[in-house]
């Protein structure tokens, strides 16, 4: 399908037969241990495992694939190995020991871990026949021919010492302090020190309750911890030598240039208080509930430098972040006797995440802007994964408020016609900028909350889990046909929506509306159409389209009988066959064919998964 209203020659049937790709992975695991029982309250245990996986990646794109036709290119692909290899031993010293109303458990470990990754990668276009694919780069224009191989390794080294403590099972103790060393920070950084210690007391014991018929258990608890971050990749603490061409005026020249690294580059810590309690009544539902506060200090982050030095940005530690928030779970049997049961849960979580500090005073950073209206900023009192854009006035629907919006934003709205969307000015300069947008939230929803309901009916049985998230702002159509399958602000990729573009004609990309966008757009004959008119100008992604996103998604509904007892075969104890029903049933307030994020790339996948499960 090419023709002048489209962007770009679209065949998704044709693509797809013209296009191979083949993944193939082999993965072992293997693991090993010996235990010895030292004394009669001492254990040792060594643990040694390994993890190998080989990936194999090919994909080709013949010449007769839409765009390549319509371009007169000829076939692209490329062919990927890559291998992991992951060894780890644990050492793990146990005493046990008991006396009177006393329980006392201490564990040391000393555990280390290396990691070891290898790949080749070829590429090329311009093949010179299909037959073959990309399996002989040979036949590939020779300048388009690229090869890359990389080797890495990281080290990772835990002391861990752990006490637990038990009286009368009433009150509850819990101390560990832990030292881990990684190869990935500055060589007088390397090691980071995380203690933690918890408290618990179970109410249910004392003899105020004990012989309560109501409440059954109670249980309150808190705890206070440091964990570490060490999510860096390799090397980044290394100034390290890269390959480039460069010419000295008269011919091209192979050299080497250093990147810039960082030897001060240390752990990140997050230290977190935990208070929270868990809830039995009538023996039959339990209650629990967590209210914590996440503090975030030396964040590992990408900070811009004076270009004067030579580089744009160096890995550093900076800044503070906050997250603050509670989790509820409530569940039970609501009914249960000899033939029929009945029960249900649900949880919900709330979460909410600031900056606190970057750097050096500043208050914003800017990270990327993307052509279609989105950007990723980093500022003070927001949070980390927010994103931007402009805030939507609504639709130009009157002559009246054509000419005023005119008035406002000359220097934007000069050609504006009725059916196009207004924005906010909001420094008041007369046009519309990066300097008008507004936060639209966070990708992660401020609200998590799931739903789980079992019945059980003689031998029948059904069960429906169920998740959602609430208010959200998504980066969906932060990427276009040309910038497909490279990574965005928060490493999402291939996060295209053609629907977004399509439907509101993004960016004046020209895309063929669906049908739900025709009865949505304005026009004369639809006067409360919500939606850009057909061929609108300077429509950008904005709050309207990005913002307080939510869903829900029926995960699962699992059917299940148990044909024993008609079979009435005695070696046969239960024959129970499963029908799953996988992500058929979801609500989204957004369009998309992902009720997550509306991405057209990853669309959901409904499955239906049928199963057997004997015992004899």
């Amino acid at each position: 399908m090419h023709n002048t209203y489209m962007l770009y020659p679209w065949n998704p049937v044709l693509d797809m037969n013209e296009t191979t790709t083949r993944f193939t992975t082999n993965r072992f695991l293997g693991s090993l241990f010996a235990e010895m029982q030292l004394t009669k309250d001492l254990k040792y245990r060594l643990s040694l495992g390994i993890d190998l996986k080989n990936t194999r990646k090919y994909n080709y794109v013949s010449s007769e694939s839409a765009i390549n036709k319509a371009s007169g290119l000829k076939g692209n692909g490329y062919n990927n190995w890559d291998k992991r290899f992951s060894k780890v031993m644990e050492n793990i010293l146990t005493y046990n020991h008991t006396w009177n109303k006393h329980r006392l458990t201490a564990t040391a470990v000393y555990s280390w871990q290396d990691f070891t990754y290898e790949d080749i990668n070829l590429s090329g276009s311009g093949f010179e026949n299909d037959q073959t694919g990309a399996w002989s780069m040979g036949l590939a224009d020779k300048s388009s021919v690229s090869w890359a191989t990389n080797k890495y390794s990281n080290k990772l080294i835990s002391f861990t010492g752990r006490v637990s403590y038990v009286y009368d099972d009433k009150y509850l103790l819990t101390a560990t302090s832990r030292w881990d060393g990684s190869s990935r920070f500055g060589a007088n950084s390397k090691w980071g020190y995380f203690p933690s210690v918890g408290l618990g007391w179970r109410l249910s014991q004392e003899s105020f309750l004990k012989a309560n018929k109501v409440i059954t258990n109670l249980k309150i608890r808190s705890s206070f911890g440091i964990t570490g971050n060490q999510e860096i990749g390799n090397y980044k603490s290394l100034a390290q030598l890269t390959g480039s061409n460069y010419t000295d005026g008269s011919s091209v020249i192979y050299g080497f240039k250093e990147s810039i690294g960082n030897g001060d580059l240390k752990w990140e810590r997050t230290t977190q208080l935990d208070l929270g309690f868990d809830l039995g009544l009538w023996n039959r539902m339990d209650i629990a509930f967590d209210y914590y506060i996440r503090n975030t200090n030396d964040l590992l982050y990408d900070v811009p430098i004076p270009s004067t030095s030579g580089y744009s940005r160096i890995l550093s530690n900076i800044g503070k972040v906050t997250n603050k928030g509670w989790e509820l779970s409530v569940g039970g049997t609501i009914i249960q006797n000899k033939d029929f049961n009945l029960y249900a849960s649900a949880n919900i979580t709330y979460n909410q995440n600031k900056i606190k500090e970057l750097y050096g005073g500043v208050d914003e950073v800017s990270v990327r802007y993307e052509a279609g209206g989105l950007a990723r900023i980093l500022k003070v009192g927001e949070s980390v994964d927010a994103v931007y854009a402009r805030h939507s006035l609504g639709i130009i629907k009157t002559q009246e408020q054509l000419e005023e919006y005119k008035k406002k934003v000359p220097n934007t709205a000069a050609n504006a016609q009725l059916g196009d969307e207004m924005y906010e000015d909001i420094d008041k300069d007369g046009s519309i900028s990066s300097d008008d947008y507004i936060c639209l939230g966070s990708v992660q929803p401020k609200y998590f909350y799931g739903l789980n309901i079992g019945m059980e009916y003689k031998g029948f049985g059904i069960s429906i889990y169920g998740q959602g998230g609430h208010k959200y702002a998504s980066i969906t159509g932060a990427e276009d046909y040309y910038t497909n399958n490279s990574a965005w602000a928060m490493s999402y990729a291939n996060l295209t929506s053609y629907l977004l573009y399509g439907e509101n004609q993004i960016s004046n990309n020209v895309h063929i509306p669906t049908q739900y966008a025709y009865k949505h757009m304005w026009s004369p004959e639809n006067p409360d159409g919500d939606y850009p008119t057909a061929g609108a100008h300077d429509v950008y992604l904005s709050d309207r389209t990005n913002s307080n996103w939510k869903y829900f998604i029926l995960k699962n509904i699992q059917v299940n009988y148990d044909l024993a007892p008609l079979l009435k075969i005695k070696s046969v104890k239960s024959l129970k066959v499963n029908l799953n029903f996988q992500n058929f049933v979801t609500f989204a307030n957004h369009r998309g064919y992902n009720p997550i994020n509306g991405d057209t790339s990853n669309p959901w996948a409904k499955s239906i998964i049928l199963g057997i499960n004997a015992k004899f």
